[in-house]
């Protein structure tokens, strides 16, 4: 489960970053 928790917190700041752009 702490791999899915990873990849989601890495989602949120891809989007981000890309919101930020």
């Amino acid at each position: 489960w702490s791999d899915i928790k990873i990849i989601l917190i890495t989602l949120k700041v891809v989007l981000l970053g890309t919101g930020a752009k």
